[in-house]
């Protein structure tokens, strides 16, 4: 391992680049090594056992190139270091025991990236650190030990895309009244910045500032009113910010503001009245303001808004009327807004409405008559809205909507006669929905329905003739639908039907002879029929059969003689049919079968001749 250089080192007049790069057991350089005039790039990587840099540092007078990552034992940088006129980028990320910079630092006039991320026993920045003047980005991400930035930080007027990023900097509690004269900043991270209570009232003079991180800034209590001055900025993340009650009355001054970010700010309980002045803001995000009550009327004149997110307000328990002027809107968030008990009439007017989330509004109870004007709309869900009673008439004229999700409405107990009007409409999860007791005639009609999802309609006592003209539907869950007591003679025409799950219906006695025509099924989960005797002669035409679950099914006592044409059968689990007296004949026809369980046929006395003919391991 190598560990010194020798004197002579500082000889090589013509090296221009060098790299030492993990060599961790160097401890010290020559102090010859200033006399390498030709050096323009120097990597010190993880020189972990560097501790200090000679005095002749500061001759390396071509010097551009500093990387010093890494260097955990360095302590201090010399005096002279001041003297690298040509220095543009230096690195001295990870240099955790570095505790200062040398005062002469501010005389790096051609500095223009500063990397200090993971100085964590860095404290202070020199007086003179505001002097360097070609300075474009600095990096003081985690900084844990820094407490402030020294006056003359404002005069850094070559700062552009400053990703002045402070973030992690735990211990900085503000910024210095000169701060807002870095004119020519674009970009600013703050975030994780917990002891920072307020910005300087120069902060609004900013007037380049296009993107302000701020999340986590745990002790922020408000912003200054000149905040609303920052005309470019187009960014504004304050997600996490705990502690802030309000935004300034100005704020709707921020012309320029296309995303907000207000995540998790617990304390905000309402916005300025001028927040609808923000006519170029696009995306808003306030999940999880559990303080927030209500929405300004001036609301609805955000035309530019196409994302907005409420998730988890939990005290909000209205939306204004002027809502519905949001005519760009075009997904909505409203998830886990548990006090929300009915949406303003006008908005049926969201136009342009694609996504629509209601999940978990507990106490809404009814979706206005408008609502059946969202043209738009592809994606609705309305998840866990146990108070919701029923659905408009005019739902059927949501010409758009594709997907539409209504697991756990626990209330809900019949779907309109329109509703087989949702000619897009492709996916349906009514799962756990425990009231309904029927479905509408005109539910045949969803002729683009290929999911639907009826687990746990423990009501549901029938299925309406016209169901057989699902003529798309490839997947339907009916898994404990316990008062289901048969399936209607038109089943049979689900000619697109791949995957049945009719587990735990306990009711169902039988399952009529056009089930054969099912010749697209691969998957049926019959499991826990208790009621279920016998299966239809028919059964043996579904030729494309896979998989067959009829575990549980206590009351079967034989398999159709035409079971052994089920040319495709691979799995079938017949474990618990305690009443299964015996297999067809037919049944060694079965020549596709490869996994068979009969655990638990009691009554099964023998197995037919032909069963030799499987080549089956029981």
């Amino acid at each position: 391992a190598l560990t010194q250089l020798p004197e002579s080192f500082g000889s090589l007049g013509a090296l221009q680049h060098l790299d030492l790069s993990g060599c961790e057991a160097l401890t010290q350089l020559p102090e010859s090594f200033g006399s390498l005039g030709a050096l323009q790039k120097l990597y010190l990587i993880w020189c972990a056992a560097l501790t200090q840099l000679p005095e002749s540092f500061g001759s390396l007078g071509a010097l551009q190139e500093l990387y010093l990552t890494g260097c955990e034992a360095l302590t201090q940088l010399p005096e002279s270091f001041g003297s690298l006129g040509a220095l543009q980028e230096l690195y001295l990320s990870g240099c955790k025991a570095l505790t200062q910079l040398p005062e002469s630092f501010g005389s790096l006039g051609a500095l223009q990236h500063l990397g200090l991320t993971w100085c964590e026993a860095l404290t202070q920045l020199p007086e003179s650190f505001g002097s360097l003047g070609a300075l474009q980005k600095l990096y003081l991400t985690e900084c844990e030990a820094l407490t402030q930035l020294p006056e003359s930080f404002g005069s850094l007027g070559a700062l552009q895309k400053l990703y002045l990023d402070l973030s992690g900097c735990e211990a900085l509690t503000q910024l210095p009244e000169s701060f807002g004269s870095l004119g020519a900043m674009q970009e600013l991270y703050l975030s994780g910045c917990e002891a920072l209570t307020q910005l300087p009232e120069s902060f609004g003079s900013l007037g380049a500032l296009q993107h302000l991180h701020l999340n986590g800034c745990e002790a922020l209590t408000q912003l200054p009113e000149s905040f609303c001055s920052l005309g470019a900025l187009q960014h504004l993340h304050l997600n996490g910010c705990e502690a802030l009650t309000q935004l300034p009355e100005s704020f709707g001054s921020l012309g320029a503001l296309q995303h907000l970010h207000l995540n998790g700010c617990e304390a905000l309980t309402q916005l300025p009245e001028s927040f609808g002045s923000l006519g170029a803001l696009q995306h808003l995000h306030l999940n999880g303001c559990e303080a927030l009550t209500q929405l300004p009327e001036s609301f609805g004149s955000l035309g530019a808004l196409q994302h907005m997110h409420l998730s988890g307000c939990e005290a909000l328990t209205q939306l204004p009327e002027s809502f519905g002027s949001l005519g760009a809107l075009q997904h909505l968030d409203l998830t886990g807004c548990e006090a929300l008990t009915q949406l303003p009439e006008s908005f049926g007017s969201l136009g342009a409405l694609q996504h629509l989330d209601l999940s978990g509004c507990e106490a809404l109870t009814q979706l206005p008559e408008s609502c059946g004007s969202l043209g738009a709309l592809q994606e609705l869900y309305l998840n866990g809205c146990k108070a919701l009673t029923e659905l408009p008439e005019s739902f059927g004229s949501l010409g758009a909507l594709q997907k539409m999700y209504l697991t756990g409405c626990k209330a809900l107990t019949q779907l309109p006669e329109s509703f087989g009007s949702l000619g897009a409409l492709q996916h349906l999860h009514m799962n756990g929905c425990e009231a309904l007791t029927q479905l509408p005639e005109s539910f045949g009609s969803l002729g683009a329905l290929q999911h639907l999802d009826l687990t746990g309609c423990e009501a549901l006592t029938q299925l309406p003739e016209s169901f057989g003209s699902l003529g798309a539907l490839q997947h339907l869950h009916m898994n404990g639908c316990e008062a289901l007591t048969q399936l209607p003679e038109s089943f049979g025409s689900l000619g697109a039907l791949q995957k049945l799950y009719l587990s735990g219906c306990e009711a169902l006695t039988q399952l009529l002879e056009s089930f054969g025509n099912l010749g697209a099924l691969q998957h049926l989960h019959l499991n826990g029929c208790e009621a279920l005797t016998q299966l239809p002669e028919s059964f043996g035409s579904l030729g494309a059969l896979q998989h067959l679950d009829l575990t549980g099914c206590e009351a079967l006592t034989q398999l159709p003689e035409s079971f052994g044409s089920l040319g495709a059968l691979q799995h079938l689990d017949l474990t618990g049919c305690e009443a299964l007296t015996q297999l067809p004949e037919s049944f060694g026809s079965l020549g596709a079968l490869q996994h068979l369980d009969l655990t638990g046929c009691e009554a099964l006395t023998q197995l037919p001749e032909s069963f030799g003919s499987l080549g089956v391991m029981l």
